[in-house]
């Protein structure tokens, strides 16, 4: 746990002990059930003496993560002597707790989790035998929460252990750790005899965010109304007793020229049995680009995130084409009319008579377009090959004419 976590938690801790004073068996059978459920272990305080062949000192720890270790659903706790400093001993000691009659917790090693020989940098350690064993009371307090002590998700602390005064009848502890190892020729045993132990047991939060989705995921747009698509965000277990929150926002590429997006909801809090919530994200009229929504979950900063694309535009009539207007109204399909062939104004020449006022003489519009016929095809002809015999007759009766 950080240093700014240590000063809030004091008041806990004092609390706690107050709170179990006051009972009169501290292993509860749902003390111990929170004791098994528990997968995470943060230790406030050990102390041990340590004792080798030409070695004999104390040593303490306080506010270490993960010193010890714990699978969940299990009375059972690890301990490796190398979290404590002792390389020589890197591998994982198992300790099977066992509840005792007086309501406390005995944690004894299980020879079956000890490897035979270990490596270290300075060789091999031939492990012989591995013994001891530990007791300590079990405590329940009230739940605290840290989501960033030591890293990792959001967990919730409801036990507490502390070490429970354990001697023979010549007063020698029997909180004790016992390794019989043989490095090479010289072989001995080290003993941890350890003096004190105070720490805090929490269940990792099992719910966290899992999908985030939309339907559609893309649509047309509309020029005259919003279009709106329907979002889900949903947890991968049922929170029960646990509280998660999620937010949700939002960002549009382009940003709306008018109007504005909308979500149906700026967040959720799942509990109980929930374990989906939905959401209505709405674009405005005319809105063509990219909304993006992203769901973040506060506990545990897990991310997920899902798109709404709006496309192109899209008319209530397949008659219209929206693009072209005309004085702000749709042209219909028989309004657009095809260009005109280029021939078709040269074939019926002006009437400059008419343009002026006057009356046109009869015939001149039959002898203008005969006119104008004859030099069209004789164009026509000019382009053919000279040595056609029959063009060239024609020619000549054309020009003859």
């Amino acid at each position: 746990m950080k240093a700014n976590h240590v000063r809030p938690r004091v008041v806990q801790w004092i609390a706690s002990s107050v709170f179990a004073l006051a009972l009169a068996t501290p292993a509860r059978a749902d003390t111990l059930a929170d004791l098994r459920r528990a997968d995470y272990v943060w230790v406030e305080r050990m102390a041990w003496d340590y004792s080798a062949p030409l070695t004999n000192r104390s040593r303490s720890i306080e506010d270490a993560c993960g010193a010890l270790t714990k699978p969940a659903g299990q009375l059972a706790i690890v301990l490796n002597p190398a979290n404590l400093g002792y390389s020589r001993y890197n591998f994982d000691i198992r300790f099977t707790g066992a509840v005792m009659a007086g309501g406390f917790v005995r944690w004894t090693v299980d020879p079956t989790s000890v490897p035979s020989t270990v490596s270290t940098g300075s060789g091999t350690v031939r492990i012989n035998r591995v013994s001891g064993s530990i007791d300590t009371d079990v405590r329940a307090i009230s739940p605290a929460y840290d989501d960033d002590g030591c890293g990792g998700p959001i967990r919730r602390f409801r036990v507490r252990l502390e070490l429970r005064r354990n001697v023979d009848s010549r007063g020698t502890n029997q909180n004790r750790l016992d390794i019989d190892g043989c490095q090479g020729a010289l072989c001995g045993t080290a003993t941890f005899s350890i003096t004190a132990l105070a720490a805090e047991l929490a269940e990792t939060m099992p719910v966290t965010l899992d999908r985030l989705s939309i339907r559609p995921s893309r649509a047309p747009a509309d020029p005259d109304h919003e279009v709106s698509a329907n979002g889900t965000v949903s947890v991968n277990v049922a929170p029960g007793e646990w509280t998660y929150d999620v937010t949700l926002r939002y960002e549009a590429s382009p940003s709306p020229r008018t109007g504005a997006i909308t979500l149906s909801a700026s967040g959720f809090t799942f509990t109980g049995a929930g374990r989906e919530y939905g959401f209505r994200v709405t674009a405005p009229p005319g809105y063509v680009g990219v909304i993006t929504v992203t769901a973040t979950g506060a506990a545990d900063g897990a991310v997920r995130t899902a798109t709404f694309r709006l496309e192109g535009t899209r008319s209530d009539r397949s008659w219209e084409f929206a693009p072209l207007r005309r004085q702000g109204r749709p042209l219909t399909i028989w309004e657009i009319m095809p260009d005109p062939a280029p021939d078709v104004w040269r074939t019926q020449p002006r009437d400059r008579n008419s343009e002026m006022g006057k009356e046109q003489a009869p015939g001149a519009t039959s002898t203008m377009l005969q006119s104008h016929t004859r030099e069209r095809d004789i164009r026509s002809l000019a382009k053919s090959k000279p040595d056609d015999r029959t063009n060239r007759e024609l020619r000549t009766n054309l020009r003859a004419k």
